[in-house]
């Protein structure tokens, strides 16, 4: 009988692993329902086959994603899971390092307290009546009648609080309408906010006092995921709406007591990216930071490195850095890694008590879960940043970092909020124990 780890193994007889090269590397796209595979070699052994939690410590709750087929499913805490889009395409290694809690409540029954239909009667909710996201009858159904009116429906009772960001979403279908607006009322940010979008199409309509960002994610069934971010000038409860339309800008109507949309995981977290869906009963639920990390070995080499790597991140108007592949000494003084910078670009760091290195790509910050492709290496006095195969403009001069002992993915070493990704999926990465040439990270950049 073979154990786990050595059946994995088992199936690589045959592929020539003997010429894998020194380093670590993933891929989500094979065995994508196992977290990825990975391969972890040092230089003069035998590479290792496995799995992410087979090198890698794995920390973090479980949490709702899209499988193959594009249905929400909930993945199990502590393991790496593999995200789909809707019609089954891979996105990647889902990592949310940032911890998050949901101060919508009662986000699976639209039809209970706080949730509160308006004023003028003129919607009625029936909760578990349509199919949902997950495949499953656990959607709520909104029902407009047949006044002349807005058919919406909101609570109130979220408290926010001045100067700190918010992201709102919620999961919503069309059924007889297939315009939406998702808002919060003035209180909290100094004018109503918000935005049409339409279900049938994808298309974004009018919007309100400017959100920060907009945010759409496509489930099976005709389900999406829709938010904004916004920070809040005031410290005040506000109202989060959601309105059904004829049309773009259309929500004050004739109803004709028709079912009008499909409700599911309404959703204020605070952070400046729409994250996964987090449900709640009468309170708020929360949601761990995932953390990913391991001792690293002679597969790396503190004087010199390449990192390769294809993600995907929510940025969202996160103005510090956000760490993709973070080599250290357990510290902040010595480490290299890239990153998404503090202006949002991708970027490779060096640092060492002597000195600090770094180099970005791009002039604008790439679009929120675009595919990015991204490399990055370092020796004494040469570092260089690749992005879509491109070089950056000079090679810089750069100090060696004094020890490399652990590697996190994600986050910073500490795991601290101000230096992880808001959300992050890794389709596949490289690390090489050597400084590659600028045509093999070019070359390498672009499979």
């Amino acid at each position: 009988m073979l154990l786990a780890s050595n059946y994995r193994e088992s199936l690589y007889a045959g592929l020539e692993l003997a010429n894998f090269h020194d380093g670590i590397s993933y891929d989500a796209r094979v065995w994508p329902e196992r977290g990825g595979r990975m391969i972890i070699k040092q230089p003069g052994g035998p590479p290792r086959v496995g799995v992410p939690s087979d090198f890698f410590t794995l920390q973090g709750d479980a949490k709702l994603v899209r499988n193959s087929i594009g249905l929400l499913v909930t993945a199990p805490a502590n393991a790496a899971t593999v995200e789909f889009d809707y019609v089954g395409n891979l996105i990647g290694w889902l990592i949310e390092p940032t911890a998050r809690t949901n101060i919508c409540f009662q986000n699976q029954d639209y039809s209970v307290s706080p949730w509160v239909l308006n004023e003028s009667s003129t919607v009625t909710v029936t909760p578990d009546n349509a199919t949902g996201p997950d495949g499953a009858m656990s959607a709520s159904t909104l029902f407009e009648s047949a006044a002349l009116a807005e058919h919406v429906i909101g609570q109130d009772i979220i408290t926010f609080v001045n100067g700190t960001t918010y992201t709102v979403s919620t999961m919503v279908a069309a059924a007889g309408r297939s315009w939406v607006l998702i808002s919060i009322g003035a209180a909290a940010f100094s004018s109503f906010t918000g935005f049409w979008f339409n279900l049938a199409t994808g298309a974004i309509g009018t919007t309100f006092n400017a959100p920060t960002k907009i945010w759409t994610q496509r489930y099976a069934g005709g389900w999406w995921q829709i938010g904004f971010t916004k920070t809040a000038t005031a410290n005040s409860n506000a109202r989060l709406r959601i309105y059904p339309g004829i049309a773009d800008n259309g929500g004050t109507y004739q109803g004709t007591s028709i079912a009008a949309l499909q409700l599911l995981y309404g959703q204020v977290e605070v952070g400046g990216a729409m994250t996964s869906p987090m449900p709640t009963v009468g309170a708020g639920g929360s949601r761990a930071a995932d953390r990913v990390f391991r001792t690293i070995g002679a597969e790396m080499d503190r004087q010199k490195g390449t990192f390769v790597a294809r993600y995907r991140l929510g940025i969202g108007n996160k103005t510090a850095n956000q760490f993709l592949l973070y080599a250290s000494d357990n510290s902040y003084n010595n480490s290299a890694a890239i990153l998404s910078s503090s202006t949002g670009l991708p970027a490779l760091s060096v640092n060492s008590n002597t000195g600090f290195a770094g180099l970005s790509s791009g002039a604008a910050p790439l679009p929120d879960l675009t595919l990015i492709k991204h490399a990055g290496a370092w020796q004494l006095d040469d570092v260089q940043n690749v992005l879509d195969g491109t070089l950056s403009a000079v090679d810089n001069a750069a100090p060696v970092p004094l020890a490399l002992t652990r590697l996190d993915i994600g986050s910073d070493q500490a795991g601290a909020a101000a230096n992880a990704c808001e959300s992050l999926w890794v389709q596949a990465f490289d690390i090489y124990p050597e400084r590659k040439s600028n045509a093999f990270m070019q070359a390498a950049n672009l499979r």
